[in-house]
């Protein structure tokens, strides 16, 4: 499995299928600090997880909108 991290980042305004902002998949995904405002998905309105190891901490989530997981 690969390591992925996102640190102090904002993702504003952002739209896609999976995932709004970020989408991990079979992955390790470390997320810190970061705000998510006014996203959206199909599944997962800022963060789209599948299968992997996801780590979220003191982050903002505001806003997002999705058919399934509305923030993740």
């Amino acid at each position: 499995m690969e390591d992925s991290k996102v640190y102090y980042s904002n993702f504003v305004n952002n739209s896609a299928y999976y995932g709004g902002a970020i989408a991990n998949s079979q992955a390790n995904l470390t997320v810190m600090s970061s705000k998510f405002i006014n996203n959206s998905g199909g599944y997962g309105g800022a963060i789209y997880n599948n299968h992997g190891n996801l780590y979220v901490d003191g982050s903002f989530f505001n806003n997002s909108e999705a058919k399934q997981g509305s923030a993740i």
